[in-house]
């Protein structure tokens, strides 16, 4: 299977699977960010960290990030708090869809795809449930991150 093993549903394996497709064009493109890849890492942070000044910590957790920790985000995913169940979150990001406001959920856990055995996870089952993958890519400004921070704020009374 091409798409990493996945027909419909995002991050679903159904097989194991690959993900080869990568044209010259996608390759020139990877090079030349490779070329300013210092630049782009310092974004990151710095779009991380609006996250973190504006995010509701009391409604939502984050990942530690230890202070002796070099890391690059990727995404900026938060965890609902335990008054929020699965049903909850997927309002949650329906809501911000309508908004204009693209988010994703977590992966899902291994023991929930057909590819893996059925030993019960529990705080992966857990995590996969409760997991918002908020808005994050290089032009991101401090004011779209205060806006949807604001907006998640408003709507998960």
């Amino acid at each position: 299977y091409r798409s990493h093993g996945c027909l419909k549903k995002k991050y679903y394996h159904l097989v194991p699977g690959h993900n080869f497709r990568l044209s010259n064009l996608l390759a020139s493109i990877g090079y030349s960010q490779l070329t300013r890849i210092k630049k782009i890492i310092k974004n990151r942070k710095k779009i991380f960290s609006f996250y973190n000044k504006y995010l509701n910590k009391r409604k939502f957790e984050i990942q530690l990030i230890t202070k002796n920790t070099d890391f690059v985000p990727w995404t900026f995913p938060i965890k609902i708090n335990n008054n929020f169940n699965q049903k909850k979150r997927d309002g949650i990001m329906n809501t911000l869809r309508n908004l204009g406001i693209e988010t994703r959920n977590g992966f899902y856990s291994p023991c929930e795809l057909p590819i893996f055995s059925k030993k019960k996870l529990s705080v992966s089952m857990m995590l996969s449930r409760r997991i918002i993958n908020l808005p994050f890519y290089e032009g991101l400004s401090e004011t779209k991150v205060k806006y949807i921070c604001s907006t998640l704020d408003k709507i998960s009374k």
